[in-house]
């Protein structure tokens, strides 16, 4: 049933926004040291990922990212009318989890936020999480292991938030997402389109340095 692919790309995302935001508003709260905050932030967001690609990847595939989405499309494994209902219901997942984050810590339904996010240094590192991710992804795929890429993926952004200059975003939808709320983890208005660019024309170079990788000989 189509609805139910559409209905699972909505909840994975708002699950991975509402933990990204949610842990932020957490470790505000106690007060905890950068390095101990950053570190629980990327346990509970790679705890999540997990969870919800292996919940969700059997009914969708589990996208949850419209630079996934844009590269299963230019592969023509996904239908154009199914990719822009994939990112429509992404992006309104995205909402639902800011919303969901910010009612949890008694913050206005939908939030601002003032964190700016920007600079060559932070784009490149955006530009390497969302290459590492979707590359990840294509290679799982192509290697018929699907089984690896919820614990690849989950680990993979555990290690971005720590390697990476940006702390590893590397999803369209989520940094949508997260504009929407006051948390520590956000990024105002201004700093998104940037970091939507750079993450879209990174899912693209990882395409190509997939087909580079796996080109017949």
């Amino acid at each position: 049933m189509p609805f139910a692919k559409y209905l699972a790309e909505l909840l994975g995302v708002a699950g991975i926004v509402a933990t990204v935001l949610g842990a932020g508003f957490m470790v505000s709260n106690l007060g905890a040291e950068p390095a101990v905050g950053l570190a629980l932030i990327a346990m509970a967001v790679a705890a999540v990922l997990f969870i919800v690609i292996s919940i969700f990847g059997p009914i969708s595939g589990a996208h949850l990212n419209p630079a996934v989405t844009l590269v299963m499309l230019v592969q023509k494994s996904i239908s154009l009318r199914d990719a822009i209902f994939y990112v429509a219901f992404q992006l309104l997942g995205a909402v639902a989890g800011a919303a969901t984050a910010n009612l949890m810590y008694e913050q206005a339904v939908i939030g601002a936020n003032g964190t700016v996010r920007g600079g060559t240094g932070q784009l490149i590192g955006e530009f390497v999480a969302t290459v590492g991710l979707v590359f990840i992804v294509l290679s799982l795929i192509k290697l018929n292991q699907g089984a690896l890429i919820a614990p690849a993926v989950g680990l993979w952004i555990l290690a971005g938030h720590f390697f990476t200059s940006s702390t590893s975003f590397a999803n369209p939808a989520v940094t949508f997402g997260r504009a929407l709320s006051g948390s520590v983890t956000g990024i105002e208005w201004g700093s998104v389109p940037a970091f939507v660019g750079v993450q879209l024309v990174a899912g693209l170079a990882a395409l190509g340095l997939f087909k580079l990788v796996f080109s017949s000989k």
